[in-house]
C-alpha cells in the first residue's frame, strides 16, 4: 500500500528538536523526512542516494550527514524516523477505517432502498384494498399501477 499524499506536520515539535540546525541542515532534513514518508517509512542505507535526495554532492553530504542523520535510526530495512513511522501508521489506519466505513455505507444504502420499496408496496396495497369493490375509482386503478410498477422494480433489485 502506498503512503498517503499528505503528512501531518507539527511545527512546535519540529522546532523543539531542531533549533540547533543550520538553514542548510534544515533543508536537508526536510527533504529526507519527505522522502522517508514517500518510501513508506524508510530511507535507503546508501550515501550517494541520500545525497541525490538532498540535492548535494557526495562531499557536501559527508559534511551534512552527521547532524541530519542523527534524527534517524538505522534498521536492517534502512534508515527509519520514529515520528514519520508513527504518523504513517496513524494515516494508514485512518485510511483503512474510512475504506471499511465506505463499503458498509454502500450495503446500507442498498438495503434501505429495498426496505423503502417494500414500504411503498405495502402502502399501495393498503390503499387499493380500501377502495370499494363495487365501483373501482380512479384512485384504485392508480394504486394498482403503482403496486405493479413497484413489484417490477423490486425484482430488478433482487
Amino acid at each position: 500500500m502506498s503512503a498517503p499524499a499528505y503528512m501531518n506536520w507539527y511545527p512546535g515539535d519540529y522546532l523543539k528538536d531542531t533549533r540547533a540546525l543550520t538553514l542548510e541542515q534544515h533543508g536537508a532534513y526536510h527533504l529526507l523526512l519527505w522522502e522517508c514518508w514517500a518510501r513508506e517509512g524508510f530511507l535507503p542505507d546508501n550515501d550517494p542516494a541520500l545525497a541525490r535526495v538532498v540535492g548535494v554532492t557526495p562531499a557536501k553530504w559527508a559534511k551534512l550527514r552527521p547532524e541530519v542523520m542523527a534524527f534517524f535510526v538505522w534498521t536492517p530495512e534502512g534508515w527509519r524516523h520514529r515520528r514519520v513511522s508513527a504518523e504513517l501508521a496513524k494515516a494508514l489506519a485512518a485510511r483503512e477505517k474510512r475504506s471499511a466505513a465506505g463499503s458498509k455505507g454502500g450495503h446500507a444504502k442498498a438495503s434501505n432502498a429495498t426496505a423503502m420499496l417494500q414500504q411503498c408496496s405495502g402502502n399501495a396495497l393498503a390503499s387499493s384494498a380500501s377502495a370499494s369493490a363495487e365501483e373501482p375509482s380512479q384512485e384504485g386503478v392508480r394504486s394498482h399501477s403503482v403496486v405493479v410498477g413497484i413489484d417490477r422494480a423490486r425484482r430488478g433489485f433482487e
